[in-house]
Parts: C-alpha cells; structure tokens; sequence
C-alpha cells in the first residue's frame, strides 16, 4: 500500500475515533441534564425527620413504599396527603409504607405534620430532594412527585402532579395481588 494512501487511512481513523469518544460523552451529559437517566430502584438515602431523628430507606424494605416529594407551600402536595394517610392505615398491615420527603423545613414540616395528623414518616430534604426526585425521574422537578416502588424495591410507577387515592389505591391493590 502506497505511504500516502496509509497516512490518510491512519487520519481517517484517528478522526472518527476521536468523534466517536465525543459523541458518547455529549450523549451521557444530555442524558444528566434532561433527567432522562433515573433510577430503577429504590435509593440509598438517609434523612431526619423534623424532630431530628435519622431515617434510611432500610427501614422500609420488604414493603412497597411510595416516595412523595412535596412541600407544605404547595397546595396540590397539602390536598393528597390526607387520601394518603388514608391509604397508609388501610394498607399499613399488607405492608405498604408510606414516606413523604419534604423540600422544606423541619419547623414548616413539624407544623404540617401535627396540624394534618400525619403519622407516616415525614422526612426533611430542602433542596437535596429535589435533586433526588430528579433522578427517580421528575424531569420538571414538579412538586408533588410520586415515585412507587414493588417489595423487591423496582421503581413501579411515577407521577408528577397530585395521584388521586382512587388511581393509587388501584396500583397498591394490584401491586399486592401480583406479590
């Protein structure tokens, strides 16, 4: 093979190595910034509830637990919690746990907690969850953000806006059926 015809291949290939590696690494950042990466499993995390008391998602495994990120300024989180401390008492003993992560403060969520009568865990983030729903697939960092998960802790279902008691109770039933 002639040396020039040898050069040009080796720049050839050198280029389209090189696009290669920067197309992969473009398409890994567009997927961190559009949220469209997220996880597919419950997440190790560790709170404190507004009195202080550290939480970790061990506590709840086995069960299938619902996630909600919310806040006690958001009207639409303040209208779905009483069908879910509903949902919670009715469901508590088959193994369903409920556990709201609030992007807020202890103070506003220790207020909330006893004006509303809530008895499932209430765990605070501020803004650290709302990184973490980002990442269980809350593209608009909507508040309130469901994510569920089965007992062997898979990401079931998610939902940005308010989940009406009918429409979970539907997916916590069938959930319970199918083990």
């Amino acid at each position: 093979m002639h040396p020039r015809t040898l050069g040009l291949l080796a720049v050839i290939v050198f280029i389209l190595g090189g696009s290669g590696a920067y197309l992969a690494k473009w398409l890994r950042q567009q997927q961190q910034h559009t949220g469209t990466a997220y996880l597919n499993s419950l997440p190790d995390f560790r709170l404190k509830d507004p009195w202080g008391k550290a939480h970790n998602n061990a506590e709840w495994a086995g069960n299938i637990v619902i996630l909600n990120f919310w806040a006690t300024w958001c009207a639409p989180c303040k209208q779905e919690m009483p069908g879910f401390q509903a949902l919670q008492e009715r469901y508590f003993n088959a193994g369903v746990r409920f556990v709201g992560i609030a992007i807020d403060t202890p103070v506003a969520v220790e207020v909330f907690a006893q004006d509303m009568d809530i008895d499932f865990p209430l765990l605070v983030a501020e803004m650290d969850g709302a990184e973490l729903s980002r990442r269980l697939g809350n593209r608009l960092r909507a508040l309130p953000f469901t994510a569920v998960f089965d007992k062997v802790g898979r990401l079931v279902a998610t939902r940005e806006g308010a989940w009406s008691r009918d429409d979970l109770e539907k997916l916590i039933t069938g959930l319970l059926k199918n083990g």
